[in-house]
């Protein structure tokens, strides 16, 4: 029998056994119990007839993960504030403001077409749109450097468990880069081509022996070969394995749940131009839109002060209700210009915060030859050396040690190595092949 027979079996039963108790006078009849069992089975049948509980069964079988929608959130957002200035907000706003000189005598309209300014202005947002489009969709279907793929040339123990067919295609509900279970097919020669640029005959320094006590320094990031316990393979300096997407990455950065994909060589560059795009467009959003904002709210600043919610509960921006906004997309197909000002203007703001101080944090450890995970071992290994707590592994106490970065190149050439060859190729929208991954041949003092 079919799961869906076997619903519609159990409802028959249990509104049978229902009917019974609620003619039988001498039985103790509850209410509460009835209204649930009969709505569980109720809605259990109709689930199944609809054929929804496969849907349903299918998140449970991935552990209800849905992360990956939030890169298609995310470009969903950019899309609509980018519709709604030009639709909206670029007529009615920016041409009043900067061209209100230009209007004609006879139509009272403003020429538009005539205005240098506000004709730049709509240029910068289809611009940036564009860029922030192009580099983070491509930071999510393009490959961080995965060594599994490739595991034959590396491997020492092979554990076919871990090891993953080339011609497979990554799971978007993994964290496997894609969204919306769109992924992309692994391309095993381009992995194999970047595995090979690393020298995979350097030091055999034990990956755990990163002291030097010859020259009292440690170094962070280690420029020796490791190896892989979950996978079980040896890898290049500067690979991790990542525990979210089960993969080892090289030169892995961090696991971006905003693009459901690892950071690591291939996709860093289109990462970083991401996060540069996002901060200029918000500030440059800003910079066009907060003075009318301000306008549309003075009054209610002036009366109340910045306050979060007024006696009415509507909060400072007084926005209507959500339904009602929908109503009037609905039927009229737009919205008033103060209420969009409303929604864009406080979202911008705050994205352009706080994305300006996540871009001022990869600069800085990208500057200076570090990934996010690297820098987090510094911190950790400079922590651990003020608190005492930090052993060699022969259990002596490490003193005062100097961190050197083999992989400190210096600023300009840092940069290079993330940007390619071709730095102002940023402005546009390609592909850039990037530099051979940097293999220091002797150690630095950072």
């Amino acid at each position: 029998m079919t799961s869906t027979q076997e619903a519609r079996a159990n409802l028959i039963g249990k509104w049978n056994e229902f009917n019974e108790r609620i003619r039988d006078i001498h039985a103790d009849f509850d209410q509460i119990y009835w209204i649930r069992t009969l709505s569980v089975a109720g809605i259990t049948y109709l689930l199944y007839l609809t054929k929804t509980i496969k849907a349903l069964d299918f998140v449970k079988e991935n552990k209800g993960h849905l992360i990956h929608l939030l890169p298609f959130f995310a470009l969903t957002l950019v899309g609509s504030i980018v519709v709604a200035y030009i639709f909206i907000l670029h007529e009615q706003v920016t041409v009043e403001r900067w061209c209100s000189e230009n209007i004609d005598d006879f139509t009272g309209r403003n020429l538009s077409a005539s205005c240098r300014t506000s004709n730049a202005l709509l240029f910068g947002v289809y611009y940036f749109g564009t860029m922030i489009i192009y580099n983070y969709t491509k930071t999510t279907f393009s490959s961080p450097g995965v060594l599994n793929t490739v595991s034959s040339i590396c491997t020492t123990n092979p554990n076919p468990s871990n090891n993953v067919d080339a011609n497979d295609s990554w799971r978007s509900y993994r964290g496997q880069g894609g969204f919306c279970y769109i992924a992309f097919k692994q391309n095993s020669a381009r992995e194999t081509n970047t595995l090979q640029k690393y020298s995979m005959n350097g030091t055999e320094q034990s990956a755990t022996e990163d002291f030097l006590p010859e020259t009292g320094s440690v170094f962070i990031p280690n420029p020796s070969l490791s190896f892989c316990k979950k996978c079980q393979m040896r890898r290049p300096p500067r690979c991790h394995h990542c525990s979210h997407c089960n993969r080892c990455v090289l030169q892995m950065d961090h696991h971006c749940i905003w693009i459901n994909n690892c950071i690591g060589y291939h996709n860093y560059r289109t990462f970083i131009l991401t996060l540069v795009y996002l901060v200029v467009g918000c500030w440059f959003a800003i910079m066009m839109l907060f003075t009318p904002f301000y306008a549309t709210i003075e009054h209610n600043i002036a009366e109340h002060g910045i306050k979060f919610l007024y006696k009415n509960k509507s909060g400072f921006l007084d926005l209507p209700k959500p339904m009602d906004l929908i109503r009037e997309l609905r039927d009229t197909g737009t919205l008033e210009v103060d209420i969009v000002l409303k929604i864009v203007v406080p979202v911008i703001i705050f994205a352009g915060i706080f994305l300006t101080s996540f871009l001022y944090s990869h600069l800085c450890y990208s500057s200076r030859g570090f990934t996010t995970l690297e820098h987090m071992a510094k911190l950790n290994f400079l922590h651990q050396q003020a608190l005492g707590t930090l052993r060699r592994p022969t259990g002596t106490v490490v003193q005062e040690m100097i961190i050197v970065n083999p992989f400190d190149q210096g600023v300009w050439q840092n940069i290079l190595q993330i940007l390619g060859p071709h730095p102002l190729l940023a402005l546009l929208p390609m592909h850039v092949e990037l530099l051979s991954p940097y293999l220091p041949h002797k150690t630095k003092a950072a």
